[in-house]
């Protein structure tokens, strides 16, 4: 588990439970290992030894699909949820009554967005921890830099955890000659990289040489840097205990939080689009008459 999980997490992995692991850490044999020490393995091992990904238009287009024929409104945040009075103020000053609600949001923003909540809520809400990531996403004037899907870097000498390259997935999402690649940095929530000095995107390229992934000769076309906050969940030893508690008032006044972020939960896309399905049967269910939902700000 060390020193990889130190560079994703960004805490003492004392501070953690082992919860978090489940299908995400592979549990080979010892002769599994023996024998991968020796020579390429010929047993694929984890949930994602293999994936489907959409030919084309990246994997945006699961949720454009979804999306085609609803009331989608984009450039809009929910300012304040008034739950007493079950309705949401919008960002353009406008607001939203609702009968339920279904919230993405990491559940921290979630709650932050509630005035007034109950003592035990509040006190469950600050033991709330996650790490943040920069991704960093890469174009390259170069074809086929790597032939690999994803790479980790364990290594401290590296100022990454993880290399992709989504020009493997599909080959319709690059230019003829180029190379797409995502690059992983973790780091605590308050230390944010300054990836707006020209010296950080040089020591990521100083990494990815010392990595034999980009050469000297290299052009990078394209640096797009994406600031995620509340990246992974810290699955600290309270966690799960306190989100019960804030999961049970949410229900209690017609919320459901859901997926990786609104459950406070390490997961994948397939568990967030199944999440997405179960709460829509369970507010039908509730109520039969209804034939759409209205969309959540």
């Amino acid at each position: 588990m060390k020193p990889y999980n130190e560079k994703l997490w960004q805490v003492d992995l004392s501070e953690m439970t082992a919860e978090w692991c489940g299908m995400f850490v592979p549990q080979p044999k010892v002769e599994d290992v023996v024998a991968g020490s020796k020579r390429r393995p010929h047993t694929s091992f984890g949930y994602n030894a293999t994936f489907l990904y959409p030919k084309k238009g990246g994997i945006q287009v699961l949720s454009q699909a979804l999306a085609r024929g609803l009331d989608v409104r984009l450039n809009l945040a929910a300012e304040e949820i008034q739950w007493r009075d079950k309705m949401v103020r919008a960002s353009n000053g406008g607001s939203l009554d609702y009968d339920s609600l279904v919230s993405t949001l990491p559940l921290a923003e979630l709650l932050k967005r509630m005035p007034g909540l109950p003592p035990e809520v509040e006190a469950a809400k600050a033991k709330l921890r996650y790490t943040s990531v920069l991704c960093i996403n890469l174009g390259v004037k170069r074809a086929k830099i790597s032939d690999k899907s994803w790479i980790y870097f364990p290594e401290k000498q590296f100022p990454f955890y993880r290399v992709g390259f989504p020009m493997n997935f599909t080959p319709h999402i690059v230019p003829k000659g180029c190379s797409s690649m995502y690059v992983e940095v973790g780091h605590p929530p308050d230390k944010p990289a300054d990836h707006k000095n020209p010296k950080f995107l040089k020591s990521i390229r100083s990494g990815l040489e010392k990595a034999k992934i980009l050469r000297k000769s290299d052009k990078i076309l394209v640096a797009d840097f994406i600031p995620i906050r509340c990246a992974y969940v810290i699955y600290t030893p309270e966690r799960k205990k306190n989100v019960e508690t804030i999961l049970k008032f949410l229900e209690s006044t017609g919320i459901q939080s859901i997926g990786r972020y609104g459950a406070w939960k390490y997961s994948f896309m397939e568990e967030a689009i199944m999440d997405g399905k179960k709460a829509a049967e369970k507010i039908s269910a509730s109520n039969p008459a209804s034939t759409s939902l209205s969309p959540s700000v």
